[in-house]
């Protein structure tokens, strides 16, 4: 039998070149994620304290308590929406070097007690005024309005699917003010409830 000094097996240079290379992808990975992340509570995103602002907006039909969270991090003006049910949590937004991207209707997803959610928020500018939402199915459904604050949520099978066509912003006569189409929110976050959060 002969031994190699001086040399390791070739096997044993593969396992660690892929060691490395799967915990160096890994990290680079978790880096994104913190990155993209939108939550004001999250590290790394350079949030400005002072900039941070919750608008309640209430329960809905569902008894899903919803409120916005409006911020300015390194990224951009961020909007948040946060839906609490039975001691669960869940959390989606955007942020977006133009602040008018954020006050634009936005759309997304969400998961609470088991429940997929497909969501539509916005700040409204107007005082007074209401929020009518146009499904693409053709229904209309009005948004939970407090304090500016909205949000329209339905249930869905899947929350990626587009369900959402447009938001219809109302004076206190119930007459159209501006129709603006809603858009997916600026990170593409969709996010799941986590109990306790």
């Amino acid at each position: 039998m002969r031994q190699q000094v001086g040399k390791s097996k070739p096997w044993r240079r593969t396992v660690a070149l892929s060691t490395f290379v799967g915990l160096t992808i890994g990290l680079l990975w978790s880096g994104a994620v913190l990155a993209s992340s939108t939550q004001p509570s999250d590290e790394g995103i350079g949030v400005d304290p002072v900039s941070v602002r919750t608008l309640t907006v209430g329960p809905d039909a569902g008894n899903v308590n919803w409120s916005l969270i409006q911020y300015v991090s390194d990224t951009g003006a961020c909007l948040d929406v946060v839906g609490e049910l039975n001691g669960e949590r869940a959390s989606f937004g955007g942020c977006d070097p133009d602040p008018d991207a954020v006050r634009a209707p936005m759309v997304g997803g969400l998961v609470l007690d088991g429940e997929r959610l497909a969501v539509a928020f916005g700040v409204l500018t107007s005082p007074g005024a209401n929020v009518r939402v146009l499904l693409i199915d053709g229904r209309t459904v009005a948004a939970q309005v407090q304090d500016g604050a909205w949000v329209v949520s339905i249930p869905v099978d899947n929350i990626e699917a587009a369900t959402f066509e447009r938001a219809d912003i109302l004076d206190e006569q119930g007459s159209v003010i501006d129709s603006v189409p809603v858009v997916p929110v600026p990170s593409g976050d969709t996010a799941v409830a986590v109990d306790g959060s």
